[in-house]
């Protein structure tokens, strides 16, 4: 249920730039008080990552939040991450269910044996995308604004 829940995040949420092409993921995102800190930490069934943003001296960000650079820099850091890794789904999720399916009926009737063996976990065409290599290239470009 909470795979599914932050899953959501990554969906129709304040995440939603983090989509990964073809990996099942989940996260948080969360600004603090008067813009001080802006972070994202969200996974795969591979790597757990999380990225923060601040300044040093607990003075206010420029209006930062977590749906925003953090996701960013997140999302290139976790596609270059998974190049050449098999894609595997989340644990408890099979496909990346809505949060309205998360939340079954009382009473769920057993479906009938499955005649065919079922598909691989995240089907024979998903595969992870190519990214550039310029990951520090474009971070620093971005925090100084070169861009």
């Amino acid at each position: 249920m909470m795979n599914a829940m932050m899953r959501e995040t990554l969906t129709i949420g304040t995440a939603q730039k983090a989509q990964l092409g073809g990996w099942p993921a989940a996260g948080k995102t969360g600004t603090s008080q008067d813009f001080r800190d802006a972070w994202f930490i969200g996974y795969t069934a591979h790597l757990v990552t999380g990225v923060w943003l601040g300044n040093d001296d607990s003075s206010p960000t420029k209006k930062a939040t977590g749906g925003g650079l953090p996701v960013e820099i997140w999302s290139r850091l976790m596609k270059s991450a998974h190049q050449g890794v098999p894609v595997a789904a989340l644990p408890g999720l099979s496909g990346g269910p809505s949060l309205v399916s998360a939340f079954p009926p009382p009473f769920i009737p057993t479906p009938p044996a499955p005649t065919t063996p079922p598909a691989p976990v995240g089907g024979p065409s998903v595969r992870p995308q190519p990214i550039d290599r310029g990951l520090d290239g474009w971070f620093i470009d971005k925090i100084f604004g070169r861009r």
